[in-house]
């Protein structure tokens, strides 16, 4: 330690001072470690205790506010039948604990036994409402891998299965042998495509059963893939009429947990870089299978160009001809390539070289397709907002561009001549 050395060269008066460093140091030295771990480790887990909410209330849709809600940069949807103003759909967040009351109008308690509230003893959770696929929707800030969720029935729903009361009339009484009330979570990407599905029975009489689910049960959902943005649900049951399903269709979650590891992270950096492009570049031309179906981006069982093209800028946010994955094409990304420039044939050359097609060269397409998406790096895009690369307000003036053409042409014939030279003095 630094401390320690100091001692051994100051004279006694000043020991005591040598020794506070060295305290000093080993403090510093465990805080960094503490908060180096936090960093590392751990899921994100949506919890909805940020969300600012009265006493023994819910926050559902109404006339007045059906927008979204975001707990942990999660964003859950809120709807509205505006054509006969009625009926609050989607999400709610809620506190209400009553474990008697019959119907819709306690539509928003989680039924958890013995008094009802939040997973973990907290005191907030989320209630959907799912009479259709795309009714309630969770989307995730970015692609990610689910590890998964904290699920319970709702009191509306739990009484109207155990009991046969909804407060209404509908449910045809208590389920009996057979019955049963399934949810299915429904992974999707930034595409729209899905990524998989998993079911969860939140009450189940078939086979010997007979049990509506009464407490927080974990639902592993790492089934629904590793790149899912969004989240919908199925809800269904063996109790329906003419009119659907009878059951209500609703269920409650809580603690829903993400990983914190960044997706399509090939390298396992924690970011992305140059290596994760190179990776997905060796991949190509590929099928699926053989080929690991995490590298088939744009799902077709093909990868190929697409795969890239929608890795760099719609996941990553940057450009072809981004050398240093900064998410723009200043100079150094230009000089980066004509440092490394080929020709055609070239062979040994990567992204990070200014290989921006993946053929191992660096020629003049590479470097017309950087010049066409200089940005400098005044103009940086964003890391977490994926832009369209045909936008002319992100280019570069005309007349930047024929100066930085005339320099690289210029820069380059420079090269070849030298190269030249040096070839006719050594024969």
């Amino acid at each position: 330690m630094i401390g320690s050395q100091i001692i051994r060269h100051l004279p006694q008066p000043y020991h005591s001072l040598a020794k506070k460093i060295c305290l000093y140091e080993i403090l510093l030295t465990f805080l960094f470690s503490l908060s180096s771990t936090s960093n590392v480790a751990g899921d994100i887990v949506v919890d909805f205790e940020d969300l600012t909410l009265a006493e023994y209330s819910a926050a559902a849709a109404n006339e007045n506010d059906f927008t979204p809600f975001v707990s942990r940069s999660v964003t859950f949807n809120r709807t509205w039948n505006t054509q006969y103003n009625c009926c609050p759909g989607g999400f709610a967040y809620s506190n209400l604990t009553d474990l008697n009351s019959a119907g819709f109008t306690n539509a928003n308690s989680a039924f958890v036994l013995p008094n009802g509230g939040g997973a973990n003893g907290s005191s907030q959770f989320v209630v959907g409402f799912d009479s259709s696929p795309d009714e309630a929707i969770v989307t995730l800030p970015q692609p990610s891998s689910i590890t998964g969720v904290y699920v319970a029935n709702t009191t509306y729903t739990y009484l109207a299965m155990v009991d046969g009361n909804d407060g209404a009339g509908f449910v045809k009484g208590p389920f009996t042998d057979g019955d049963w009330f399934k949810m299915t979570f429904l992974g999707k990407d930034d595409l729209g495509n899905p990524t998989g599905n998993v079911d969860f029975y939140l009450a189940d009489y078939r086979d010997g059963n007979s049990f509506a689910v009464a407490d927080w049960t974990w639902v592993n959902l790492t089934g629904l893939g590793k790149s899912v943005k969004t989240i919908e649900f199925e809800l269904s049951s063996t109790d329906n009429s003419e009119f659907g399903m009878a059951t209500p269709a609703y269920f409650a979650l809580d603690n829903l947990t993400m990983s914190s590891r960044v997706p399509f992270d090939f390298d396992n950096s924690s970011d992305y870089n140059a290596a994760d492009i190179e990776i997905l570049y060796r991949q190509i031309p590929g099928t699926v299978p053989p080929a690991d179906p995490i590298f088939d981006l744009v799902p077709d069982g093909v990868i190929n160009q697409n795969d890239i093209d929608h890795f760099i800028k719609t996941i990553i946010g940057t450009r072809l001809g981004d050398t240093n994955v900064d998410h723009d094409v200043d100079t150094a990304d230009l000089t980066t390539a004509i440092v490394n420039f080929t020709g055609v044939g070239g062979t040994d050359k990567l992204w990070r070289h200014g290989d921006t097609d993946g053929d191992q060269d660096v020629d003049t397409a590479d470097l017309t397709t950087a010049i066409i998406n200089f940005t400098g790096a005044a103009n940086r895009l964003p890391q977490t907002t994926p832009q369209l690369f045909s936008s002319a307000e992100l280019l570069p003036e005309p007349t930047s561009v024929i100066l930085l053409v005339f320099g690289i042409m210029g820069y380059i014939a420079i090269m070849f001549r030298n190269v030249a030279i040096t070839h006719q003095g050594m024969s």
